[in-house]
C-alpha cells in the first residue's frame, strides 16, 4: 500500500511539474519560430482545468509543506491565472463583443445564416455533409480544404444556392462557397502564399443591405511538409485581410478555418487592425477541432464581424467524418 501511494505521489508531482514546464513555455510562443513552442498556446483549455484538478489534489498528496511543495503549489496556482487569463474571455462571465439580437421577432429580409466548415480532404462522407447542411438551411456555405472530388459532390447545393465561388485545390487549400443572396464582384485572391487562395465578395441581403464577406484558410502557424516556412506567414495574410476591410467601408463578415485558437496573438492583432469582434467572445470557445478527440480539442474554426451586426445564435453541429465539426451561427444586419 505504501508502494502505491508512494508511485500516485510521484506520479502527482511529476504531472504538476510537466504542467508548469508547459506554462512557462507558452509564455513565449508569441515570440519564437520553434513550432513545438508555438502548439503550447493551443491546449490553455486543457492545462487551466488541469490545474484546477492538481490544486483541489493538493491536500490529498501533499502532508508536509516543504519548501518545494510551496513553490510548486504558487507555480500551479500562477499556471490557473496565466491560462485563465487567455480562456476566461470565451466564457459567460466576460463581456461579448458582439451584441445579441435582443428582440423575440426577426425579419428574414435581416436575417443572414452562415455555415462554415473544413470537410477533411480524404474525408468521403458527402452524404452526412449535405444531410446537415440541408437541416441548418444557412444562406451561405463556406467549405475548405475542397479538392475537385469535393467540388463535384457539392453540386447538389447548387439547385438551393445559385451564387458561388468554386476554387479546388489538391493542397488542402481549396474552397467552395455557396451562396442563396447574390455575390458581387467576387474573387478569390493570394494575399500571402501563390496556392492559398481566400475568396472575397460584396453580398447583397434581401433587405438590400450589402457586405463583404471574406472567406479564409490561411497556413497554421507551425511547419508542415507542404510549407515548411509556415511561421509568421498567417499573420502576414491577416495584417493585409485588416488593411482591405478598412479600405472596404462596408459591414464585413470574415469567416473559415484559421489553422489558430481565438486567443492566438496573430488573432488579437487582426481584431484589432480590422475592428472586427469575435463571435465567441463572452460565449463559450465552441472547441471545433479535434472532432475525433473528446479531450484535445480547441476553437480554430472562426467567424468575425463589425458591430453592425448582431448574433441570434451560434452552435457547432453534429460530426460528418471531418476532423473538424460545422460552426453555424445566425446574424441580424438590420436595414437601414
Amino acid at each position: 500500500m505504501k508502494v502505491v501511494k508512494k508511485l500516485t505521489f510521484i506520479v502527482f508531482i511529476l504531472i504538476s511539474c510537466l504542467l508548469v514546464l508547459i506554462t512557462l513555455l507558452s509564455t513565449l510562443y508569441n515570440n519564437t519560430s520553434i513550432w513545438w513552442i508555438k502548439i503550447t498556446n493551443f491546449p490553455r483549455q486543457q492545462l487551466l482545468v488541469l490545474g484546477c484538478i492538481c490544486i483541489l489534489l493538493m491536500p490529498l498528496f501533499i502532508k508536509k509543506w516543504t519548501l518545494f511543495t510551496r513553490i510548486l503549489t504558487f507555480a500551479i496556482l500562477l499556471s490557473v491565472v496565466i491560462h485563465g487569463w487567455f480562456v476566461v474571455p470565451y466564457t459567460p462571465i466576460s463581456k461579448t463583443e458582439v451584441r445579441s439580437y435582443q428582440h423575440k421577432l426577426v425579419k428574414p429580409e435581416d436575417k443572414l445564416a452562415l455555415f462554415i466548415a473544413n470537410v477533411f480532404m480524404e474525408n468521403r462522407n458527402v452524404d452526412a455533409l449535405l444531410n446537415i447542411i440541408h437541416n441548418a438551411n444557412p444562406d451561405i456555405v463556406f467549405l475548405v480544404e475542397t479538392n475537385k472530388w469535393w467540388q463535384q459532390a457539392m453540386q447538389p447545393l447548387h439547385e438551393a444556392y445559385p451564387y458561388a465561388v468554386e476554387y479546388p485545390l489538391d493542397n488542402t487549400y481549396g474552397l467552395l462557397l455557396f451562396s442563396k443572396y447574390r455575390l458581387i464582384d467576387p474573387k478569390v485572391l493570394f494575399l500571402e502564399k501563390p496556392t492559398v487562395p481566400s475568396v472575397h465578395t460584396k453580398v447583397e441581403m434581401p433587405n438590400k443591405r450589402i457586405f463583404m464577406f471574406h472567406g479564409e484558410h490561411p497556413v497554421p502557424p507551425v511547419p508542415s511538409d507542404t510549407y515548411p516556412d509556415n511561421t509568421g506567414q498567417a499573420a502576414g495574410e491577416l495584417s493585409k485581410l485588416a488593411q482591405m476591410i478598412k479600405q472596404e467601408q462596408l459591414p464585413a463578415i470574415v469567416a473559415g478555418d484559421f489553422n489558430d485558437v481565438a486567443w492566438s496573438e496573430t488573432g488579437k492583432l487582426f481584431r484589432k487592425n480590422s475592428e472586427l469582434k469575435d463571435v465567441r467572445s463572452g460565449r463559450w470557445p465552441y472547441n471545433s477541432f479535434n472532432a475525433n478527440s473528446v479531450v484535445f480539442r480547441w476553437p480554430l474554426d472562426h467567424i468575425f464581424t463589425n458591430p453592425q451586426f448582431e448574433l441570434i445564435s451560434i452552435a457547432h453541429l453534429k460530426k460528418f467524418g471531418s476532423d473538424h465539426f460545422p460552426i453555424f451561427v445566425q446574424l441580424v444586419l438590420p436595414k437601414r
